[in-house]
């Protein structure tokens, strides 16, 4: 009968145990924690849930057990949830209740069942991943690899090092504020600290399909669990935190998420804001990174490029120390920096010099005032003229003539006086029919801008630079909102802007 197959299935089991507890003993004293042991730990299985992993492996390992199993189930050699039930020593409902959903076996993928069969006839077996460890073999699922990024290391100036000890304190942290305040870096600094790996889940990495999007965060919070991870949960861009909130509700180890704003986190996510990366605290990466730099060089790299930590640490390695390293340091910063405006506008490698182009002496001398400001910014800022909240820092040029008396040579000799990208925006192309979309516009090519602080030069202004008009209708009140949102960003905006 099936119930005297189970008996005999129990007894088997027992004997295993007593087998496995013998080995486990000689492990121990050897200094090794055993494999399921370590599952069990690891993913916090009960008792019952720890007795289905072990007959599911035995099924499949051991001839006598499945021979068993066989007799026990009528199913086949396969470890069915009604068997496993039965073995229950709480009964059958108790250990069927195992089996929901929300459980652990399931939840997180430790074991695998047929969906198309009544739940009690429904055969279990072990995924790969579980079945590798179990025997010695423990690396990292492949699908969940694929959502998981590695993530580099940087060095951080004191004041960030504080933040990334307290981060560790916590199991679930959200840092709060834009890729270049170093969110990430310090996630990694605070997985070092508690000797954890850390990876980071991209959420538009994740199926769009629902179904597919669960199991796809069941096998991260399985790896999460298994491996000893530190997940870091990328929101920046346009990631909604419902998306991952599954796995900030079930939390198998510490969590850190990097988001540009408190809003859509659950409750028990502890909020930091990171102080603001601004030239200062960009010096201050600098100085980590490099700590031989010049100070001249320190400050003119921390004015011009709004890069992460692992930006500057990576560019810090691969230049060498030596005579020209600061003018080596910068054109790697500004290659690193490119990247972020491709798409938005044209890139111009400047080539052109002072010598290329004719000008009256007066004209001339405006353009070089133009570059000597841009030149001696960082030494105005440690004369202590710099605004905290970089208010009116931008600097503009207007460039006004018919075609071909040289507006766009002068603004590739400024770029290349300022060893700067010059970056042409056709504003006639970023100007939008639909009410908001040209200040969206707008609005990424300076964000994208500020990581390089690269030559603007918006060509075809008079798209959006007409006269603020008097408002007569809706048109015109949306026209003079696009054109005070371009005065706004340009006057915050620490590069230089020129419009033609």
């Amino acid at each position: 009968s099936p119930e005297a197959g189970a008996e005999e299935v129990r007894s088997r089991l027992a004997a295993l145990a007593a087998e496995q507890a013998e080995v486990e003993a000689g492990l121990r004293a050897a200094g090794h924690v055993p494999a399921l042991a370590a599952l069990a730990d690891r993913l916090g299985l009960t008792s019952f849930e720890t007795d289905v992993v072990t007959l599911c492996l035995a099924a499949e390992l051991d001839a006598e057990t499945s021979a068993m199993i066989a007799r026990a189930s009528r199913a086949g050699p396969h470890v069915t949830v009604g068997l496993a039930a039965a073995l229950a020593g709480a009964g059958a409902a108790s250990g069927l209740l195992a089996f929901s959903p929300a459980g652990t076996l399931l939840g997180l993928r430790v074991v695998e069942l047929a969906t198309d069969l009544p739940l009690a006839a429904a055969p279990l077996r072990l995924p790969s991943r579980i079945r590798d460890f179990l025997l010695g073999l423990d690396r990292l699922d492949e699908e969940a690899a694929g959502l998981l990024v590695p993530m580099e290391r940087a060095a951080l100036p004191a004041t960030l090092t504080r933040l990334a000890r307290d981060t560790a304190k916590s199991e679930a942290t959200a840092l709060l504020g834009p890729p270049e305040t170093g969110g990430r870096a310090i996630a990694v600094a605070a997985a070092s600290a508690l000797k954890r790996t850390p990876v980071r889940l991209d959420p538009s990495r994740l199926p769009g399909e629902v179904g597919t999007r669960d199991r796809a965060l069941a096998l991260v919070a399985r790896e999460w669990a298994l491996s000893r991870l530190v997940l870091v949960l990328d929101l920046h861009g346009s990631a909604e935190p419902a998306i991952v909130m599954p796995l900030l509700h079930r939390r198998v180890g510490p969590v850190v998420v990097l988001a540009p704003t408190r809003a859509g986190l659950p409750a028990g996510v502890r909020a930091v804001t990171l102080p603001p990366a601004d030239t200062p605290a960009r010096e201050a990466l600098w100085r980590a990174a490099a700590p031989r730099l010049a100070r001249n060089d320190l400050a003119r790299l921390a004015r011009q490029f709004a890069l992460t930590p692992e930006a500057i640490t990576r560019i810090a390695a691969d230049v060498p120390t030596g005579r020209n390293r600061g003018a080596a340091l910068w054109n790697r910063a500004r290659e690193e920096a490119a990247p972020a405006l491709t798409g938005l506008g044209q890139r111009i490698i400047p080539h052109a010099t002072w010598k290329d182009l004719v000008l009256p002496a007066e004209t001339a001398d405006a353009l070089r005032a133009v570059a000597d400001a841009v030149q001696a910014r960082a030494t105005v800022d440690r004369w202590g003229f710099a605004r905290p909240d970089g208010r009116g820092e931008g600097l503009a040029a207007l460039l006004a003539g018919p075609s071909g008396t040289g507006k766009t040579l002068a603004a590739e000799v400024l770029a290349s006086t300022l060893a700067l990208d010059l970056w042409r925006i056709d504003l006639s192309g970023v100007v939008s029919k639909w009410i908001g979309e040209t200040e969206k516009n707008l609005a990424r090519v300076f964000d994208a801008a500020e990581a390089g602080g690269a030559v603007l030069f918006f060509d075809e202004a008079d798209a959006l630079f007409g006269k603020r008009t008097e408002v007569k209708d809706a048109h015109d009140r949306y026209a003079n909102v696009e054109t005070g949102y371009l005065l706004q960003r340009m006057e915050s905006y620490r590069g230089l802007s020129v419009l033609a």
